[in-house]
């Protein structure tokens, strides 16, 4: 009779984690129960981040952790963008879901990131002397003394 050990893929490749059972199962909503957990530790639950987390739950929630791929995420962020939603809101989902993955120690799918470019706020300040006053105020002064 031979001899033989079982070997495991991630004895194999090192670079491969460990995937448990456990794991395997987890959906995408445990993992962001897991970082809105997170975020209420570290006093990092603001309503916009909460909001968001919902927003991906709602999304993503009923999908297993592992089985989402980079296509998947693709076609989500196709959709978002069709239905008019701002790239920068995608964004902000996607962020925090890639967070969740990193968080829980399992491998994420790739998430690219859509160009924010034009958009900046417009109408931060009001028509108010004073205003027009801050708007034209030269601060360089100010910031070079502080840095020194």
């Amino acid at each position: 009779m031979r001899d033989s050990k079982e070997v495991y893929a991630h004895e194999l490749d090192l670079a491969k984690p460990f995937l448990t059972q456990r794991d395997r199962k987890r959906t995408v909503h445990e993992l962001m129960e897991g970082l809105r957990a997170d975020f209420e530790r570290r006093g990092k639950a603001s309503p916009q981040n909460l909001s968001n987390i919902r927003r991906v739950q709602e999304d993503f929630g009923a999908w297993r952790a592992l089985a989402l791929d980079a296509k998947d995420v693709d076609e989500y962020i196709e959709n978002r963008l069709a239905s008019g939603s701002q790239p920068s809101s995608i964004n902000r989902n996607t962020q925090l879901l890639k967070q969740a993955y990193t968080l829980a120690e399992l491998p994420a799918p790739k998430i690219p990131r859509l160009s924010e470019e034009g958009n900046t706020r417009r109408g931060f300040f009001s028509d108010s002397p004073g205003d027009r006053k801050a708007q034209k105020a030269d601060l360089r002064p100010f910031v070079v003394s502080d840095y020194f």
